[in-house]
Formats: structure tokens, sequence, C-alpha cells
């Protein structure tokens, strides 16, 4: 799932610095985009000691982590990102205030009832389950080696699912290596934060005489675009 997250945010902060400060807030002439982003790393881990207060909400490191989550999915939800991460390192809680009421429209951060949807979705198709969390370990550290961004925030996940009780009812258990009735187009994007190009290969190598279309484009793939049937098609 974050096989391709690290690269993604390499690839928001490259866009960044070829924006220009006047496109992207977070861009810093002569700066690499190693180092904006080690300037953002450094941010985080001081959220992590050291909140922000905002009115009546703080930011720190998991509010901050959450935000970047949800921004990745789309880039054009990137220059608001670049703008409340700018605002946290100069200090204009302005910035922040506004982006957290973009997100939750209710000026608190709050998305309640999208988050209860996720998580359901996530933990009911998930198989694995834990009651130590000594079991879940080895699982959660995997994450977090494979991203430096992404990893420890997923941990919760993987945590919270564990001890899911409400298993799916339309998991699939059966064999995925079949031949369709018509061949399959699968189309992954190349900087995908959460659903990796790696991910839609494997699912095309799946499925006899399907082809995999690589869109070099960034962001998580749409539903409706990530596999495509092509009746009639011959494809090779």
């Amino acid at each position: 799932m974050v096989d391709s997250t690290d690269e993604t945010w390499n690839e928001f902060f490259r866009g960044c610095l070829a924006a220009g400060r006047k496109n992207c807030a977070l861009a810093r002439e002569g700066a690499t985009f190693e180092q904006l982003r080690e300037t953002v790393y450094d941010l985080l881990y001081k959220l992590k000691y050291d909140p922000v207060p905002l009115g009546g909400f703080v930011i720190d490191y998991a509010i901050a982590k959450a935000g970047i989550v949800n921004a990745m999915y789309s880039p054009t939800r990137w220059p608001a990102l670049a703008r409340v991460i700018n605002g946290l390192l100069t200090g204009n809680v302005t910035a922040v205030a506004e982006f957290l009421a973009g997100e939750g429209g209710s000026g608190d951060g709050s998305r309640a009832p999208a988050g209860e949807s996720t998580q359901g979705i996530r933990c009911s198709d998930k198989t694995a389950r834990a009651a130590k969390r000594a079991d879940i370990m080895p699982a959660m550290n995997e994450v977090a080696r494979r991203s430096r961004l992404f990893g420890d925030f997923w941990a919760l996940t993987e945590m919270q699912c564990a001890q899911w009780r409400t298993p799916a009812k339309e998991i699939y258990r059966g064999d995925f290596r079949v031949k369709t009735k018509h061949p399959m187009l699968v189309v992954g994007n190349t900087w995908d934060p959460l659903t990796p190009l790696i991910s839609a290969r494997n699912a095309s190598e799946t499925f006899e005489g399907s082809v995999l279309l690589e869109h070099r484009g960034h962001g998580v793939s749409g539903s409706p675009m990530f596999t495509l049937h092509c009746p009639g098609a011959n494809i090779a």
C-alpha cells in the first residue's frame, strides 16, 4: 500500500520548486527538494513534542500526518497543503485554520463521518486479527520500513483493524488467476501515494490476457479508471 508513498512525497516537493514561490507557498529559492523535504520532516518531529494550539484545536504530529495523507490523494490539493505547511513553518495560523475549515467544513479539522466509513471499509476487508500488540508488530514494522512518511501513521490503522469484529460479507476468497470473458486493461498512476503502481501490475498479472497501462500521473487512482474492460479487443 505504501510502496510508492515516499517517491510521491518527493514529487510534491519537486513540483513545488518547479512551480516557484508564486504558485507554491512552500518553495524556497535555491533549495533542493531534499532540503525542503527535510525541513518538513523537522517540522513534523517538532510537532510530536511541541504541538501548535489553534483555538480549541491542537495541531500535533498525528493531525499533521493525517492532513498530509488526505491532501496527497489529489494534486489539486497540493497547493493548499503547501500553504498550510508553510503556515506552520512561519507561524501563520490563519493559513492553517483555513485549511482545516476546508478539510472538515467545521473549522476544527473534524471529518468524523468520512473517517468512520473509511475505517469500516478498510477493517472489514482485512482478514488478519490479533488480540495482542506483539502479534501485530511485525506487520507494523514492515509498513514503517517501507515508508518514512506514512509508515507510522498506518500503524494506527493496522492496530485498529486487528481488533475489528465485523468482517465484510462480500470478501472474495477464491483464486484470482482467471481468464475474463474480455481482455482487461488495468490502469495505474506512476506516483500514487496509497494504491501503488506495483499493485496494478500485480493485478494485471493475475488476469490472463490483461495489459497494464502506466499513467505517469500523481495522486490516488480514481476507482472508475483502475480497471476497464475492453470488449472485443485483441490484446497481446
